[in-house]
């Protein structure tokens, strides 16, 4: 049995072969290259301190609504407002209520970058995603093989776009990525390994010592100063999938 990630990225990667066909990346490689510039999303990460991508989830699989009526646009204003370095958007329709119109309305009233999450494993997503307005993409390594998120990361860095990867296993890093190039987080859901594992009894231990953290993130959930001090600290405010 397929688990969740496996069934969602398939029917989205489904979706987007599809639309792809019938001619919507033509249309959307149109409108990136009318785009307004891409932010910096890295840059808006590295400066010193804490960093905060906030996020806008109208529901979620496991939450169910989280919030549906939500004025996009004023949420986003009251993050910037409140010191978030960057904005992450879900755009997945059928288990998040998301959209890339709402995306189109974050980047429209923010001045910090924004983030398309979604489960993103075809090309159309990427040039959606600069069409729309987003700095920059998510990247999940567990859905993804090899080749497709080499490919996907190259093509977002060739329309200016930053790709933050996702990784779920300690060793993930080191084999997905030996040069070292990729940028990414760690999900906090507790069936899956985590930094902090004294919070979740995972098996597989991080070191806050370890290299690849000091171009990684953690999830808010699991934030703990007295772990996480030394390093320079750039949180995502998101619940698990």
């Amino acid at each position: 049995m397929r688990s969740f990630l496996e069934q969602v990225t398939a029917a989205r990667r489904a979706d987007a072969e599809s639309r792809a066909a019938a001619g919507a990346l033509v249309t959307a490689k149109e409108a990136a290259t009318a785009a307004s510039p891409p932010r910096d999303f890295a840059r808006a990460l590295s400066s010193p301190g804490l960093a905060l991508i906030a996020e806008i989830k109208r529901a979620s699989p496991s939450a169910g609504d989280i919030n549906p009526g939500v004025d996009v646009a004023e949420q986003a204003r009251a993050y910037e407002r409140g010191g978030a370095a960057a904005i992450s958007v879900l755009t997945e329709p059928t288990h998040f209520d998301g959209s890339l119109d709402d995306l189109r309305i974050v980047r429209g009233s923010v001045s910090v970058p924004v983030l398309r999450k979604d489960f993103i494993s075809h090309p159309l997503q990427v040039w959606e995603a600069r069409a729309a307005g987003a700095d920059a993409i998510l990247l999940i390594v567990a859905a993804l093989d090899q080749r497709d998120l080499v490919s996907l990361y190259d093509l977002a860095e060739t329309l200016g776009m930053a790709a933050l990867v996702e990784t779920h296993e300690a060793d993930e890093v080191g084999v997905r990525d030996p040069d070292g190039r990729l940028a990414g987080y760690v999900q906090g859901d507790a069936t899956l390994t985590c930094w902090h594992c004294a919070q979740c009894g995972c098996t597989t231990h991080w070191s806050p010592r370890d290299p690849a953290l000091e171009r990684m993130g953690v999830n808010l959930r699991l934030f703990d100063p007295q772990i996480w001090e030394p390093l320079p600290l750039r949180l995502i405010d998101g619940a698990s999938w």
